[in-house]
């Protein structure tokens, strides 16, 4: 089947030192029996052999572009570029570390959102590894399905009933629909896939997987105390960033489109879905490792 049949792919690989992880990642895409299709590359400055390894597949496939930047500028940036630079219908982000399962999964992903024009995003079935490749047993399984949804509030609610993690930003997009949704407020991909479901449904294709790689396994109580020594919280305790964030989501939640029943049911289940045993838990914690330093 010749490729002017097939609509363009866009794929957008942001990535900063991966070399354990790279060569995997892109042998996997490169091997996609999908036919059109293009690999859009920046690497952030990464300071290991992470860009050699990227020329290595620049010279033996033509489908590839890439970019090192001249400065980290910034995981956002690196995403947002690779996105800004894709020129096809369809966009999807790969995760340097992460490695795609399946042959066929775009060319399933596509298929399905052809046949059905309301599909805004298809996401393949997420399955999760660790560093050595292995299933760390740490997410349940994930399957999204808003297509019963009869309006924006509708949609965003099931997809808040449904998500466990935010994998579905890893999906195949409508490449408009996607960038019609920008910017997130703090580059929150949550809010950016409450956005997408309010342009039309997300649908998990559990035909086809990706792996998600976990780099690093914590405790709630181990993430906050790193979120102190890198100095991420900037002065600020954890409890302040929990009520920034969810006051954002919720911000972004009230001006969901639909009808009234739709959109009260949309905020109670906000509320029942962040007022919760980790949330608290979360909370406390920024207590005890704020007290000293007074920074609530």
């Amino acid at each position: 089947m010749k490729n002017n049949r097939w609509p363009l792919i866009s794929i957008g690989i942001p990535v900063y030192n991966e070399e354990k992880y790279i060569e995997n990642l892109l042998s996997s895409i490169v091997d996609q029996d999908y036919p059109n299709l293009e690999i859009i590359i920046s690497d952030n400055f990464s300071q290991d052999n992470t860009w050699l390894i990227i020329q290595n597949f620049l010279r033996n496939d033509l489908r590839i572009t890439a970019v090192r930047q001249p400065i980290n500028k910034g995981a956002v940036y690196n995403f947002y570029y690779v996105l800004n630079k894709s020129q096809g219908d369809f966009f999807i982000w790969a995760g340097g570390h992460d490695v795609w399962g399946s042959k066929n999964m775009l060319t399933s992903c596509i298929l399905k959102m052809l046949k059905n024009p309301n599909i805004v995003l298809s996401v393949p079935e997420t399955r999760w590894i660790d560093e050595k490749g292995d299933d760390p047993k740490v997410f349940p399984k994930e399957f999204i399905d808003t297509t019963e949804g009869n309006s924006p509030a509708k949609r965003v609610l099931l997809l808040m009933n449904q998500m466990v993690r935010c994998s579905s930003i890893h999906g195949l997009h409508r490449r408009t629909v996607l960038k019609n949704t920008l910017p997130w407020p703090s580059n929150n991909d949550v809010i950016g896939l409450y956005r997408i479901a309010s342009q039309g449904n997300i649908v998990t294709n559990s035909d086809v997987f990706w792996c998600r790689r976990i780099i690093r396994v914590e405790s709630l109580e181990n993430k906050v105390k790193r979120f102190q020594e890198m100095n991420i919280l900037e002065n600020k305790s954890m409890f302040f960033l929990y009520i920034q964030n969810r006051y954002i989501v919720f911000s972004e939640l009230i001006n969901i489109g639909g009808p009234i029943l739709d959109r009260i049911q949309l905020i109670i289940f906000f509320f029942k879905k962040y007022l919760n045993l980790f949330q608290i838990r979360l909370i406390l914690i920024s207590c005890v490792y704020n007290k000293k330093s007074n920074k609530f």
